[in-house]
């Protein structure tokens, strides 16, 4: 092994960088592949995929077979190509934000809340206590209490998205509601991020608060007045002249330029692209354009971004001692309980039968990939360490893991029998299902 990691160590850059391609797509597919296997999302498999090449897999038990896609060019030029499925899976994120279903208002004002603020109440609680080894060296009090709390809040649409036809909710009341309230939880959870890291001074580069503010009103009204009605057009034009692909490129050109107004305002390349798929019209070449965009995202992009945090990850980032099992366990059992039980009770007003309500609690417990861009945002500007960091992606995976398998030994839901397509539906056939 060590003489054929010394020569690709000495192939060309382009080749090396192909070569770790090559073996991160793969084995994400086969880590996606072993999870649906597993009655799993396929985002679960592909995840743990990515952390095998780091301290949490064979980094540790065999350096030798990785320490060539640990050498900076090559993890330089992964993570480059990750940071644009990033930008892309945030824009899908976006987009699907204004398709999720329209349960009445009442119901979706009452269980967000309970889903968002009892989670927020209980990071802000159990902050102080876990800092010490979950936290960075001498991140402030306040600012690792706020990035917990939305850590805590945080319900990953997409993963619900492919989550409910699995374990039969598509279509039923408990489903749809499920999806809104997980749409306005992403929009409350990136727009509290945003606030923190500017007001936190965060950000990638050092940037007045008052630019950071003005950058992102004048993105609203670039999105608003020029990408909008530049999109609907192009889309006219393609639907005439039978080029639909023609959208694609003018998508990807918006995202790259939203996300780096926001990443060169010191934020992250999240918010920009989140924002573009927010504001990006809802036509028919759009949602062509999506279906390109997701699979490519989804097969290539997201797997290299799995793999880019696990080349991050230093060594001995987890050395399993006492303090870091404690901190799981603690964690893993407040994000459970705290979610599960502020969508309980922000239920119950609604009317809901009672295994409808618990069966909302643990559906909103759903993570994914949201949450593993929200760790590494706070990983990256030092919020978080890289002990603290491990722990809260296995407490995200092991969250994830437990909610297919419970939805499926409660009681059976009552399927919503109200006539005519729901958009919500619609989420289930085109959305993102990460």
């Amino acid at each position: 092994m060590y003489e054929v990691t010394c020569a690709v160590r000495e192939l060309p850059d382009t080749v090396r960088f192909l070569l770790a391609a090559a073996v991160v797509v793969a084995l994400a597919a086969a880590g996606g592949a072993l999870a649906a296997r597993g009655g799993q999302p396929r985002v679960l498999g592909e995840i743990l995929a990515g952390l095998l090449l780091g301290p949490l897999g064979l980094a540790t038990v065999a350096p030798a077979a990785v320490e060539w896609l640990r050498l900076p060019d090559t993890a330089t030029a992964v993570r480059a190509l990750a940071d644009l499925g990033i930008a892309l899976f945030a824009y899908l994120i976006g987009y699907e934000l204004r398709t999720a279903g329209r349960p009445r208002s009442s119901a979706v004002l009452t269980v967000t809340a309970g889903a968002v603020v009892v989670p927020v109440l209980a990071g802000l609680a159990v902050a102080p206590v876990i800092r010490p080894v979950v936290g960075a060296a001498g991140v402030p009090g306040g600012v690792f209490a706020g990035f917990l709390a939305l850590v805590c809040a945080v319900t990953a649409l997409p993963v619900l998205a492919r989550l409910l036809p699995d374990v039969e909710l598509a279509g039923t009341t408990c489903g749809r509601l499920a999806l809104t309230v997980a749409a306005c939880t992403d929009a409350l959870v990136w727009a509290g991020l945003t606030v923190l890291l500017a007001v936190a001074g965060r950000g990638s580069v050092p940037v007045p608060a008052w630019a950071v503010v003005a950058a992102l009103f004048g993105l609203v009204v670039v999105a608003l007045a020029v990408l909008r009605p530049v999109v609907r057009w192009v889309a006219r034009r393609s639907a005439v002249a039978g080029a639909g692909p023609a959208v694609v490129p003018l998508i990807v050109v918006s995202v790259a330029l939203f996300a780096a107004v926001t990443h060169g305002a010191g934020l992250h390349a999240a918010p920009g692209a989140l924002l573009a798929g927010v504001v990006m019209p809802r036509v028919p070449a759009v949602e062509r354009a999506n279906q390109h965009l997701e699979a490519t995202t989804s097969a290539v992009l997201l797997p290299l971004y799995f793999g880019s945090i696990g080349l991050a990850m230093p060594l001995g980032a987890l050395s399993g001692g006492r303090a870091e099992v404690v901190c799981f366990a603690l964690l893993l059992a407040v994000m459970t309980v705290a979610k599960a039980g502020g969508a309980w009770l922000g239920a119950l007003p609604c009317g809901l039968p009672a295994a409808d309500r618990l069966r909302l609690g643990v559906l909103l417990n759903c993570r994914g990939v949201t949450e593993v861009v929200v760790l590494t945002i706070g990983f990256e500007r030092h919020i978080v360490g890289a002990a603290g960091f491990a722990t809260l992606l296995l407490v995200t995976l092991a969250g994830v893991a437990v909610v297919a398998p419970v939805c499926r030994r409660l009681p059976g839901a009552v399927r919503n029998v109200s006539p005519g397509p729901h958009r919500g539906d619609q989420v289930q056939r085109t959305g993102f299902g990460r």
